[in-house]
């Protein structure tokens, strides 16, 4: 009976994975700009999925839950990388930060302050709505909008004075 308990618990965290894995890859991408630290959090996620014993009320529960508990460990993980990092200067430059097949939109979304990053990410890569991410991330509604406007107001401006990343183009879709 505990084998077969196993097995399905197995089969359901392989189903998630499938589901819900591109997405909480995508936030802690977001939050971390490695390819390698965001693995990890993913994993440990996904670790912290198998072993609670909660009971999810559908879904988009479940996937509310992911994206709460990537984020708060993207941000404990930066919170303590950065008082324990210590990269000299003249390698810092080395360090990889954005994937080079990543359009110049989304590089631009990945410098925005983690603050801003988050709900942008939230809203239009996930698709949910001001209410949802308020709900999602403890802040009230109306500093979700806020957050997307001054976001989107810096991703303008980032834009009209970086010719480089297709101005008009992407004002567009902004």
């Amino acid at each position: 009976m505990r084998k077969r308990v196993k097995t399905i618990r197995a089969q359901e965290l392989t189903q998630d994975l499938q589901q819900f894995g591109s997405m909480v890859m995508g936030i802690a991408m977001n939050y971390l700009k490695n390819a390698a630290d965001a693995e990890n959090i993913t994993q440990e996620v996904f670790l912290k999925l198998f072993l609670a014993r909660k009971k999810f009320r559908g879904s988009e529960h479940k996937k509310a839950w992911l994206i709460r508990v990537t984020s708060n460990l993207c941000k404990d993980f930066l919170r303590s990388a950065s008082r324990h990092s210590h990269v000299p200067l003249d390698k810092a430059a080395d360090i990889p930060c954005f994937d080079k097949d990543m359009d110049g939109l989304f590089d631009l979304i990945r410098k925005l302050p983690p603050k801003y990053r988050e709900v942008v990410y939230l809203h239009y890569y996930e698709g949910y709505t001001a209410k949802s991410i308020a709900r999602m991330t403890g802040l009230s509604e109306s500093n979700v909008n806020v957050r997307l406007h001054r976001a989107r107001r810096l991703l303008k401006k980032e834009i009209e004075r970086d010719g480089e990343y297709g101005g008009k183009v992407y004002a567009q879709r902004i």
